[in-house]
């Protein structure tokens, strides 16, 4: 793996994502031996495909507060790669969003099916 040309590439891309980057960073050290191990991985540009969202979609959020005065916020939801699964997470509320904490809250092996959430009676 080329982690500094790979880290080098997203600094240049997005470099007021501090929190990001970081977390990128964290990633790419803790799985570095696992993946030079494995030249399929990098035939099939698994790194490149994980570190950056594949989506981003912002929206706007208009509600009521508590003394009836109308607020609008903005709300980000950021979806990395979907290989192993449906995307799955929830809305951010933020004023930018934040890449760092949807790339560590990605799932690595969540559990899919008919019985997921549901209580046996």
């Amino acid at each position: 793996m080329k982690t500094e040309a790979i880290m080098a590439k997203l600094q240049a891309k997005y470099p007021l994502e501090k929190e990001y980057l970081q977390a990128v960073q964290e990633v790419l050290e803790s799985i570095e031996d696992v993946y030079n191990q494995h030249p399929e991985f990098e035939a099939a540009k698994i790194v490149e495909r994980i570190v950056e969202p594949d989506r981003i979609f912002t929206f706007r959020v208009t509600w009521i507060d508590d003394a009836g005065q109308v607020q609008t916020n903005t709300g980000y939801r950021i979806q990395f790669n979907s290989a192993i699964g449906p995307y799955k997470g929830g809305l951010r509320y933020a004023q930018v969003p934040r890449l760092r904490a949807d790339l560590q809250e990605c799932p690595h092996h969540p559990p899919y099916g008919r019985r997921q959430g549901r209580q046996r009676l």
